[in-house]
């Protein structure tokens, strides 16, 4: 039996636990304002499932005022994350378009810069039928994946230091003689352009670091002269460590004049014990992929994490000029 006293305190945890979770969404809804208030932006999806919980709970110890307002915010947290929730995939070439040309397949990986298996890594890619292969955390532990890689992704740009934001492009397909070729060993960034169809295609490869109070905007700050001079048509992936509504990913796509892909994959998640799969549990959606206009995408799945605490992420796409992107 709980006594009035017990009952009082555990009603007002749950006021203080509600009033938490508002305050962080309703936080996270002015992203733009302050860095700080993007960081927060980023835990929306994990808040609006909390705050599920927190609405039964009120309603269970007879809250309604506090269920009210959790519904509430559940609501403007949904409207403003619709586009990039499942079921909301914007720009997406139809079955009928997709049919009508050849398809690239781009795999994006963050392969964890001290992975106990990066030969799982290699086999995963190698495995994906990928055309090009995006990579980050390409260290020195990780870079052995780039040999198994070698027979059949001969063509490669490694931007290779012992630090965490390394990357690297590899790629079935031959680089553009006297194409782009881009690497910045200390800021996580790389590009190059590729020939497919026979016409000059872009790709880049970056690794943002952590957000506010990181130094995520002083390294995007650099780097926007690089995002904005990226010859079209082109596609930018990589470990964003931000999510695709986040104020960080839409300057990035605003500069690069790309449009991030929507439909929610969570991509990065705590490596806990117990699970059989060895994949991490999945948690935030912080690996994006942005494209330009005349790149339609086909689709886009999380394929298994090769030992990582990041999943690959596989994306589709065909070249049709008439193709715009929402932006």
């Amino acid at each position: 039996m709980i006594s009035n006293s017990q009952r009082r305190i555990f009603i007002l945890l749950v006021r203080l636990g509600t009033f938490a979770l508002i305050g962080l969404s309703v936080s996270g809804w002015f992203q733009a304002v302050h860095p700080l208030l993007d960081t927060a932006s980023h835990f929306r999806v994990l808040a609006m499932l909390a705050l599920v919980v927190g609405l039964i709970v009120c309603l269970w110890v007879r809250q309604p005022g506090w269920a009210v307002a959790a519904g509430v915010t559940i609501a403007i947290s949904a409207t403003l994350t619709a586009p990039y929730l499942p079921g909301f995939k914007r720009g997406y070439a139809t079955p009928q378009t997709a049919a009508k040309f050849e398809q690239l397949v781009v795999v994006q990986m963050n392969m964890l810069f001290n992975n106990p298996r990066p030969e799982d890594a290699g086999a995963l890619l190698l495995g994906s039928d990928a055309d090009v292969i995006l990579l980050q955390e390409v260290t020195r532990k990780t870079e052995v994946m780039l040999d198994i890689l070698k027979t059949r992704y001969p063509h490669q740009l490694s931007c290779q230091t012992d630090r965490f934001g390394s990357v690297a492009i590899v790629s079935s397909l031959p680089f553009l003689d006297g194409g782009l070729r881009d690497c910045l060993r200390r800021e996580g960034y790389a590009a190059a352009q590729i020939v497919w169809q026979g016409k000059p295609f872009t790709l880049a490869t970056f690794h943002s670091r952590w957000p506010y109070p990181a130094g995520q905007g002083r390294q995007m700050a650099r780097l926007r002269g690089r995002f904005s001079t990226l010859p079209e048509p082109k596609i930018l992936a990589g470990d964003f460590n931000s999510t695709p509504w986040s104020d960080a990913v839409q300057r990035v796509a605003q500069w690069s004049r790309t449009a991030v892909l929507s439909g929610l994959i969570h991509s990065w998640g705590p490596r806990l014990a117990g699970r059989s799969n060895g994949n991490p549990w999945p948690m935030l959606p912080i690996d994006q992929t942005m494209v330009s206009d005349g790149v339609g995408p086909v689709s886009r799945q999380r394929l298994e994490s090769g030992g990582s605490d990041h999943f690959a992420i596989r994306t589709v796409v065909v070249f049709d000029a008439s193709l715009k992107m929402d932006r």
